[in-house]
């Protein structure tokens, strides 16, 4: 209004300068602004982040340790179903054993009192005396140390579950010449093995006396004839055979009460082969021949076991 133009576009340059400042802290005010609401917003994302993650791992943690916990639980009802079924299946064990023992104990008693009887033992004793009332000293001393041998014999190597052969053979021919001085040497006996290693091959003691017994007793005795008692040992592969045969009166029906010992015998005498060898009929049993003669008389037993050698 003045007309001071120069001055009015000095001012004017500092009033526009002066616009330009103000707006420039302006928008460096907004802008910071925003970027700090901006670092806030990116700060609180992170944070809620953080405590999603920290939830979700605590969440894992406590899933691993209900993970571990039941794991060893049962882990521990494994091992302790295994340990109750080792201990149970080792108790079975031990049970079956002790009853396998005492199986064993009472046929090995049953066998004892089968061999040494009291009629065999006063039958002896009877005979004896008679040798010594008829003053046959020597005789009646012979007898008497044989029939120490049988008896020996039987107590003795009953306590073992195998013997050699040999014994078994030499045990058989005390029994047996036993019984040939007490009957008067009215049968002839005859031990064949075909060409086997005696003192090697093992055998149940006494396995073979109570069929040699029963074939003098109830086959050979009061024979019309001279009798004649056979046992054989031989080697068919990996089995042991042995054959008792007589050629007395067979089975006839005068004899099948007198048989009873005999079945005892031959219950008795299974059931140690069941219990030294099993039930396979295959690997070892016990049959016999009645009567197998053509002519219809004598008796035959045949016993058949594993070829068990004393290297083995």
């Amino acid at each position: 209004m003045k007309g001071d133009f120069k001055r009015a576009f000095e001012y004017s340059k500092k009033e526009n300068q002066a616009y330009k400042e103000a707006n420039e802290i302006i928008q460096k005010t907004e802008i910071a602004e925003l970027t700090a609401r901006y670092d806030a917003e990116k700060k609180d994302e992170a944070i809620q982040s953080l405590q999603t993650n920290n939830e979700l791992s605590d969440k894992l943690i406590l899933q691993q340790r209900w993970t571990f916990s039941i794991s060893i639980a049962l882990l521990a009802l494994l091992g302790f179903f295994l340990f109750n079924s080792y201990k149970q299946k080792l108790f079975k064990a031990q049970h079956d054993k002790l009853l396998l023992e005492n199986k064993q104990l009472l046929l090995e008693q049953k066998n004892r009192q089968n061999q040494l009887n009291p009629h065999f033992i006063y039958n002896s004793i009877a005979n004896l005396q008679g040798l010594i009332s008829t003053n046959q000293k020597q005789e009646a001393n012979q007898y008497l140390i044989t029939l120490t041998r049988v008896i020996r014999d039987m107590l003795e190597l009953n306590r073992k579950d195998f013997i050699p052969l040999e014994k078994e053979i030499r045990s058989l021919q005390n029994y047996v010449n036993l019984q040939q001085m007490r009957f008067s040497h009215s049968f002839d006996f005859k031990v064949e093995s075909v060409d086997l290693d005696l003192d090697n091959i093992l055998i149940p003691p006494m396995l073979i006396q109570p069929f040699v017994e029963n074939a003098i007793e109830h086959g050979l005795m009061n024979l019309d004839r001279k009798g004649c008692l056979q046992v054989k040992f031989y080697q068919n592969e990996a089995t042991l055979h042995i054959e008792i045969t007589d050629n007395g009166k067979g089975a006839t029906e005068e004899s099948v009460k007198s048989f009873e010992k005999e079945s005892l015998s031959h219950v008795i005498t299974q059931e140690r082969i069941e219990l030294l060898y099993g039930n396979d009929t295959k690997t070892a049993g016990l049959k016999t021949f009645p009567n197998f003669r053509a002519d219809g008389s004598g008796y035959k037993v045949e016993i058949y076991i594993p070829l068990t050698l004393f290297f083995d």
